[in-house]
C-alpha cells in the first residue's frame, strides 16, 4: 500500500544549503553534508524505493552475516548506498545528487528527477 505524496516530506526541500540537519516525527535524523550528501539515521526503515526505476543505472546487492548492503547508481550521475540488519535496521544510508522524501510510517523515496541545490 503506498503512502498519498501529501503526507510524505520532501527532504531534499527542507535542508538548507550547506550543511544542515533535519529531524522527523519517526525518530530518523537526516544530515546533509556542505557537498550536498544526504546521510540519514533512522531507528527503522519499512522500505526504500526509487521514484522511477528508468533512472537507475546498475544496482549491486552485497549479503554479509546479517546484513544486506545495497549500492544504485543513476544515469544522471546520482547515487544511492544503503544497508539494513536482518531486524530491518539502518547501518549506513547515504544519498547524492538525489532528491529524497520519507513516509511517517518510514518508507523512504529516492528520485533522480532533481538534483539537491549545492
Amino acid at each position: 500500500m503506498s503512502t498519498p505524496a501529501e503526507r510524505n516530506i520532501d527532504i531534499t526541500q527542507q535542508l538548507v544549503t550547506g550543511v544542515s540537519v533535519l529531524h522527523v516525527e519517526s525518530g530518523g535524523v537526516f544530515e546533509r553534508s556542505a557537498q550536498g550528501a544526504i546521510h540519514a539515521r533512522m531507528p527503522q526503515i519499512r522500505a526504500v524505493g526509487i521514484a522511477d526505476l528508468v533512472d537507475v543505472l546498475s544496482h549491486e546487492i552485497v549479503c554479509i552475516v546479517g546484513s544486506v548492503s545495497h549500492h544504485v547508481r543513476f544515469v544522471r550521475g546520482g547515487e544511492l548506498r544503503f544497508a539494513f540488519n536482518s531486524r530491518g535496521e539502518l547501518i549506513e544510508l547515504h544519498s547524492s545528487n538525489l532528491a529524497v522524501s520519507v513516509s511517517p510510517d518510514q518508507r523512504l523515496i529516492f528520485s533522480a528527477g532533481r538534483r539537491p541545490q549545492q
